[in-house]
């Protein structure tokens, strides 16, 4: 009967012991895949670069095919007609004191927001930050807090606001349903929450386009991406030169020593 009686505990303590240690290896494994995932998406993250001072053509050739209500929530229609700009887009103005009528062409310098400005061109270019947070935000046909919904003349009115010294009086092409009230209600949004505001991936990015015959300024949207190859260290092997961080090949001639290794901007992946 003891034989018994111990063989049963001796099962029962090895039972035990086993399940214990079954128990442990899962959180051991858990614990691992976690650390793992984290690794993974903490090195994912790294690999997004955004610019907001991308390389962007000096020069380019843009027609205005619709103004104010006659344009698709945006204060013009405007067409960039070359350049890898080339598209049409929605443009804001931010330059009150001259104009610029719908169906005009003209030829303007190219700048992102973030770029030095033209010294004297805005009155308050520190304020492009607050004008992208804006412009990211998508505020028309949210509702305001006064009631109704904002519009492109309320977002209008706010850039206005924030980057000249005055604002427009008769506000001719805003159409009806703007007020000052919702537009100020956009300014106050933008001072509390935009200040150092920079787009992200998928965000617009504010071109700013600057006639050189003394036309309005306007700025059109320019969506951001990741720009994953900048900067990649690239060796030679069969032949090609290969970023072994982010999978791009090139040709030889475009290589350049830096500190005795290689680096490229990549120029394509497979």
């Amino acid at each position: 009967m003891k034989k018994i009686y111990y063989l049963a505990l001796a099962l029962t303590i090895s039972f035990v012991s086993c399940e214990k240690e079954e128990v442990s290896d899962i959180e051991e494994s858990s614990l691992e895949s976690v650390e793992h995932r984290y690794r993974y998406k903490k090195w994912k993250k790294k690999k997004c670069q955004i610019n907001v001072t991308p390389e962007l053509p000096a020069v380019i050739n843009a027609c205005t095919t619709a103004k104010g209500v006659d344009a698709d929530n945006s204060y013009f229609d405007l067409t960039i007609n070359d350049t890898n700009l080339a598209g049409d887009y929605g443009a804001w103005c931010v330059d009150v004191d001259l104009s610029l009528a719908a169906g005009q062409c003209f030829e303007a310098d190219v700048y992102s927001s973030y770029d030095s400005l033209p010294e004297g061109k805005f009155e308050h270019p520190e304020n492009f930050d607050l004008v992208n947070w804006v412009l990211n935000q998508n505020f028309i046909g949210m509702e305001s807090q006064s009631g109704g919904a904002y519009t492109f003349g309320d977002v209008q009115w706010a850039v206005w606001e924030l980057i000249d010294d005055r604002n427009c009086q008769s506000c001719t092409y805003l159409g009806d349903d703007w007020s000052r009230e919702k537009g100020q209600e956009i300014v106050d949004m933008a001072v509390a929450n935009g200040e150092g505001y920079e787009p992200g991936n998928g965000d617009s990015l504010a071109v700013i386009l600057i006639p050189t015959n003394n036309l309005q300024s306007v700025f059109v949207p320019y969506e951001l991406k990741c720009d994953e190859n900048v900067g990649s260290i690239c060796k030679r092997r069969y032949r090609t030169w290969k970023c072994y961080k982010w999978r791009c090949k090139h040709k030889k001639k475009k290589w350049r020593r830096n500190y005795g290794r290689k680096k490229f901007k990549c120029s394509s992946s497979y």
